[in-house]
């Protein structure tokens, strides 16, 4: 009956993953609801994939709300406290979400595995992938949460020309360094979660993990630049002196085209991410 305590630990889980966040502002109705099966989901599949999910959700939700009153002056859709909606949980947890069902279908209920491509193949690229995947989405929200605070204008990633703070791609030092450490913050969060709660034995090293996920946050950083400067729009309203995502008869194109929006870019670029980290993952690992 081990996978009934696991369920209720679960249950509980998500309850308070989602309350916690809807009474903080960090997420909306819809958002603690979507939250809800996110958190389940994910601590059914282990203890090590729930921490990960809500380590990246305390420390992304910490730096959105850092410094709100400077990031109201350059962000026109601005929230206070940031309050996710339901597209947006879900453009940063699905694909993680659905690697733990792939997970419980593949291995079952709860923490068994290390991270070992000799003894256990699948676990392992399933288990690479959705660090990947979280990785790419902490070190992306780090950079970007962090980036706009940056002192100078940032460049922008396919020209290296400067633009205003807040374009899409737009890229700064201290951004692209909160990318790394964002990455590098979940590898770590994984490899002691992975030594706290797995069971089965292993041989191999775990701590390239961690470099693991630092590279994660980096690439997975730069890919949703690049994705932002090119299909994602960017203009300056000259009402509002300030950049925005949607073109109008008082803005001025910056960059990119009107295809995606902030969630798609998100989602596409931790969706290239994770099978990339798969697979650099087994190239130093197995």
């Amino acid at each position: 009956m081990e996978w009934l305590g696991h369920a209720m630990v679960s249950v509980a889980f998500s309850v308070a993953f989602s309350y916690a966040g809807y009474r903080k502002r960090s997420l909306d109705a819809s958002g603690g609801l979507a939250a809800f099966v996110v958190g389940l989901l994910t601590c059914l599949a282990g203890y090590r994939f729930a921490a990960v999910l809500i380590l990246f959700f305390i420390s992304s939700s910490f730096l959105t709300k850092l410094s709100p009153h400077k990031k109201r002056k350059i962000e026109a859709d601005f929230k206070e406290g940031g309050q996710r909606d339901w597209l947006q949980v879900v453009a940063n947890a699905l694909l993680g979400t659905l690697l733990c069902v792939v997970w419980l279908q593949a291995v079952g209920v709860g923490d068994r595995y290390f991270l070992d491509f000799g003894a256990q193949p699948v676990p392992s690229l399933i288990l690479a992938a959705f660090l990947g995947h979280y990785a790419c989405c902490n070190g992306d929200t780090w950079a970007s949460e962090l980036g706009v605070l940056a002192k100078g204008s940032p460049v922008l990633i396919t020209t290296f020309k400067q633009v205003p703070k807040g374009t899409n791609g737009a890229l700064s030092p201290l951004g692209t360094a909160a990318s790394l450490g964002g990455g590098l913050f979940l590898g770590l969060v994984f490899f002691i979660s992975s030594a706290l709660f797995c069971v089965e034995p292993t041989s191999a090293p775990q701590w390239p993990v961690i470099l693991v996920g630092g590279f994660a946050g980096f690439v997975g950083s730069l890919l949703d630049s690049l994705l932002g400067a090119t299909l994602q729009y960017s203009g300056f309203c000259s009402r509002q002196q300030k950049v925005v995502s949607q073109p109008g008869p008082t803005v001025k194109h910056l960059t990119g085209a009107d295809l995606l929006t902030n969630g798609q870019v998100n989602f596409v670029s931790a969706l290239l991410t994770a099978p990339l980290t798969a697979a650099v993952t087994y190239a130093v690992m197995a």
